[in-house]
């Protein structure tokens, strides 16, 4: 044979063989990356336990406080021990720490109050404002955005592909529904939200006044200061006193809980798949993820 036509169909053939070893090292090489994606899917939704499968609606909403209950504990142990942590420092040189704590609850480093200041937004919250919340925006655990997001309280985001995209979203709109690592990490964002954005002001300063005058801290007093929370605005904040007064979240005889009119709540009417989709109305970033 030629050594020329021997010679291109050496070359023919080992070009082959390399075309065909690349192709295969690109797809052993990328098979980890998928493995761990879907992975990170079944994480995130398995982190919610199934209540839609709880028939009994008594049992069904036990099971969800039973379920928040400790993360809510955990949360609010966190802000108190940071409150005393705060009590303790020199605010006339504040320290690296303070100053990045000012930052992150939205207040300047330089505020000369900045002791004061922090102490009215580092704070807990009533476990019954908590739960009642989390029944509402999550449908009782059993929203889209719960189970495959373990996104509790409608809260948003920004930024292509930082959470779910609702179904119903509005023309030129591009929010998502924020997706969270755990249930607990919802329940901190969430917590982090109500205790630096401007809009919930008022709810910051009913707690403040029940702190200084010894009370305890009532989640339907808080509540009102939600009122900027959904679209519904007064009647999602008198919602979430009736969650907690029809739950015994809160004493329902108290001045703050106190039902204007005969009523009866019902798990059926939290349990649309993506309520969540209209969550608050807040309307910057932190305000839907926390």
């Amino acid at each position: 044979m030629n050594p020329k036509i021997t010679l291109a169909i050496s070359l023919s053939l080992l070009l082959t063989f390399f075309i065909v070893h690349v192709s295969v090292t690109r797809h052993i090489l990328e098979l980890p990356q998928e493995i761990s994606t879907t992975s990170q899917q079944e994480t995130w939704q398995a982190d919610i336990p199934n209540f839609a499968a709880i028939t009994d609606i008594k049992a069904r909403k036990k099971a969800f406080f039973d379920y928040l209950s400790p993360f809510i504990h955990a949360e609010n142990t966190k802000l108190q021990e940071l409150r005393r942590y705060i009590s303790k420092q020199n605010m006339q040189s504040p320290s690296v720490q303070i100053k990045q704590l000012a930052m992150q609850y939205r207040l300047k480093p330089t505020d000369t109050q900045i002791k004061q200041s922090l102490l009215s937004k580092v704070d807990g919250l009533p476990p019954s404002l908590v739960l009642a919340q989390a029944a509402i925006e999550s449908a009782w655990g059993t929203s889209r955005f719960a189970v495959k997001g373990n996104n509790l309280f409608g809260q948003w985001c920004f930024s292509q592909g930082c959470g779910l995209v609702p179904s119903q979203r509005g023309h030129g709109q591009h929010h998502e529904v924020k997706r969270f690592q755990s249930a607990a990490e919802s329940i901190a964002s969430y917590m982090q939200n109500l205790n630096s954005h401007p809009s919930y002001v008022i709810l910051r300063d009913n707690r403040f006044t029940q702190r200084k005058s010894g009370e305890a801290v009532n989640g339907c007093f808080l509540a009102e200061g939600l009122i900027d929370y959904s679209e519904r605005k007064s009647a999602y904040v008198e919602s979430l006193k009736q969650l907690m007064r029809v739950n015994n979240l809160e004493d329902k005889h108290s001045a703050h809980c106190k039902k204007q009119e005969p009523e009866r709540e019902t798990i059926t009417s939290q349990q649309e798949p993506e309520k969540n989709q209209q969550a608050p109305t807040n309307t910057t970033t932190e305000t839907k993820q926390g």
